[in-house]
């Protein structure tokens, strides 16, 4: 399944796979928002297949924001295993 993303009132909606297919363009397409954003909410409720490559990504994603003090939100069921995922590799 593919991996369709939209924008509404500054939060981006994730619907579809995150995947070794869909990662790459995922994370360049975010990196790019990143550099324009000092901030940015990924809603990830409408993502119903995630693989160990997409959580890598998201991770990705989120260390580049930390690095760059930038804030990255995601937001919706699952996301708090995103943090927690992050929180293990990262400890304060």
């Amino acid at each position: 399944m593919s991996l369709k993303i939209t924008e509404k009132e500054g939060t981006f909606y994730l619907d579809g796979s995150i995947n070794t297919l869909t990662s790459s363009l995922l994370e360049n397409h975010f990196t790019h928002l990143l550099h324009l954003n000092n901030e940015l909410t990924i809603n990830i409720e409408g993502v119903n297949e995630i693989n160990s490559n997409g959580v890598s990504t998201l991770l990705d994603l989120y260390f580049k924001a930390s690095k760059s003090n930038k804030r990255l939100w995601f937001t919706g069921y699952g996301s708090k295993d995103i943090y927690n995922q992050y929180n293990s590799l990262n400890p304060v």
